[in-house]
């Protein structure tokens, strides 16, 4: 059997995703769903760079394409990246969009997280995002250190929230 060709281009990282509608980032033991990392760095594959002691000296060529065009997908808008649905870093194609967003049972305005119960900090970073229409993880948390002395102060959560897309149905 022929092993198959890596993705070794942003462009083919986009293919793959949208071929597959939805991937992870990296691979994730509860969930079944295709790899962007596994289909550029194989199944073998090691993220890290390793000394003599098999300590971490940096990332993999591999694993470095990786971190680079998962926030590089979202900003040419070639898929959706974020915790869609539950912790792992997804990315979504942009063909399947209106059909998972449709699962927030949301009106569809785009003001319409107003309507939620929302904490101080996830209605900001809401809020944001409406006025500057959409916006990559990392220019939320770019944004966010430029009003707080601490630059993580709630970077996880806040880029979290617009990320949720699922309300348990009563």
């Amino acid at each position: 059997m022929r092993p198959r060709r890596r993705i070794r281009s942003l462009e083919e990282a986009a293919a793959f995703v949208d071929h597959v509608g939805i991937a992870v980032v990296w691979g994730q033991a509860d969930l079944v769903l295709p790899s962007l990392w596994s289909e550029i760095g194989g199944p073998d594959a090691d993220w890290a760079i390793r000394d003599e002691n098999g300590k971490p000296t940096g990332f993999s060529p591999e694993f470095d394409r990786l971190w680079r065009w998962k926030d590089e997908l979202p900003e040419r808008r070639l898929a959706c990246a974020g915790k869609h649905f539950r912790s792992a870093a997804l990315l979504v194609a942009p063909r399947l969009l209106a059909a998972a967003y449709a699962l927030t049972r949301r009106a569809g305005a785009a003001d319409d997280f107003r309507e939620d119960e929302l904490e101080p900090l996830e209605r900001e970073v809401a809020e944001a995002v409406l006025e500057n229409e959409p916006l990559t993880g990392r220019e939320i948390r770019r944004g966010r250190s430029a009003k707080t002395s601490s630059p993580a102060a709630g970077a996880g959560r806040s880029v979290a929230f617009p990320q949720r897309t699922r309300r348990d149905a009563s």
